[in-house]
């Protein structure tokens, strides 16, 4: 049983670390480790699964999380080199209006 909660412990500071700002990862290293250490005198078995259980759905949401964040930056970084009306690569690269349809390219962080 203690494999299990380590190895869970352990997967969810990983996932934390992929929170794209700072602040987000500290506060989920914080939440983790605070989570974790308000149970760690448990020795009831079924409570322990109970709160393994609810900690695996947990990492599960930061995981998806994490995965909806990386398609959002992935669709960014497509339509930034795109004209979002007909799809045109944009030339020269730095260009602010279209060269086809003359829409202003709208530009991203």
């Amino acid at each position: 049983m203690r494999e299990y909660v380590l190895r869970l412990y352990r997967d969810c500071l990983r996932s934390a670390r992929k929170c794209p700002e700072w602040q987000h990862r500290e506060m989920m290293k914080t939440y983790i480790a605070l989570k974790f250490r308000d149970q760690k005198n448990l020795r009831d078995a079924g409570a322990i699964k109970l709160l393994l259980r609810e900690g695996n759905e947990e990492l599960d949401r930061m995981r998806y999380y994490h995965k909806m964040y990386q398609i959002k930056i992935q669709n960014k970084e497509q339509h930034q080199d795109r004209c979002l009306n007909c799809n045109l690569v944009y030339e020269p690269i730095h260009a602010k209006f279209c060269a086809q349809c003359g829409s202003k390219r709208e530009l991203t962080e």
